[in-house]
């Protein structure tokens, strides 16, 4: 009768400790389910958590990435998609352009993830490297990076009245056979894009623009030409071109918007235009705009 009152008495305690060991590793798992990733903006909005891997959403909807994400075919979402990069990467392979934009897309990130880079000292383009030593240049967000063997836009193209806005986003290592190695805005996209907390850092065009291009218009929907609206704590640098200049590029206007009475914070500088074998740095006359480190070229040149 003892024995079997100790073997239960037993026999239950191993009960109560595995319930208890059970208990413990629920409350100290957090399960990130779909619809728990908000922004401070609009907390009633819910994301959902994008977790393939070699894939992007198409349709409209708001997703937020769970990992980086490596394309092998250009992305070409359908209008209203809103993506949160969540300190990820979208990382093309093979040719072609990393983005190509023929509606609207919202691309931002709500993450404090750090990235460390470095410029190849072959090519020029810039890589993240998260190995590197804590004295290595670095950048917030998440990234787009790997478009080449393309004409225009290798990290983005922006096609005929389309629209992309961008906040907190770091493109970089995207390379084009003509101009606009980040970003190219197609001379029929819609009249006003918005950039915003964007580094654009080492990227390449054989012609002009390794950071941004953006043509005149033509013809498209609101007949105005395409206008780039620069937010704070843009930078634009580091990027190279065969043809000057080597930072931005704008047919028409480039806009820049402060919030309240704080500074505007865009910086264009160390830009480089390769002749042959040399570098030379983009020193062009022009003028202050907010903050120092800014300078452009008179006129519709924008360069280091």
């Amino acid at each position: 009768m003892k024995k079997s009152l100790f073997k239960k008495f037993i026999i239950g305690m191993f009960l109560i400790t595995g319930i208890f060991a059970i208990a413990t590793i629920f409350m100290n798992t957090k399960v990130h389910a779909d619809g728990e990733h908000t922004h401070s903006n609009n907390p009633s909005l819910q994301y959902t958590a994008w977790t393939n891997p070699d894939s992007l959403p198409t349709t409209a909807g708001y997703y937020y990435l769970d990992n980086n994400v490596t394309i092998s075919n250009t992305w070409e979402p359908e209008g209203g998609v809103c993506l949160c990069l969540n300190g990820y990467g979208i990382i093309k392979t093979g040719v072609g352009n990393v983005i190509k934009v023929n509606n609207n897309l919202t691309l931002i990130d709500c993450s404090n993830v750090e990235h460390k880079y470095e410029i190849d000292s072959q090519t020029g383009l810039a890589r993240v490297n998260d190995t590197l030593g804590d004295d290595a240049p670095k950048f917030k967000g998440g990234y787009i990076t790997g478009g080449n063997g393309v004409e225009t836009g290798g990290g983005v193209y922006v096609g005929a009245n389309a629209y992309i806005e961008l906040s907190n986003i770091t493109i970089l290592g995207n390379s084009t056979t003509g101009n606009g190695g980040a970003i190219y805005y197609e001379k029929d996209a819609y009249h006003l894009q918005l950039l915003e907390n964007i580094s654009i850092i080492g990227n390449y065009a054989e012609k002009v623009a390794g950071g941004i291009y953006a043509s005149s218009h033509t013809s498209n929907e609101e007949n105005k030409d395409v206008e780039i609206s620069l937010k704070s704590n843009t930078i634009v640098t580091k990027n190279t071109s065969k043809q000057s200049p080597a930072g931005i590029y704008v047919e028409d206007s480039l806009i820049f918007q402060r919030s309240g009475s704080n500074p505007i914070n865009v910086y264009v500088y160390d830009n480089m235009v390769i002749n042959g074998d040399k570098c030379s740095d983009e020193k062009k006359r022009g003028y202050m705009i907010g903050m120092p480190e800014w300078s452009a070229a008179l006129g519709r040149d924008w360069g280091r």
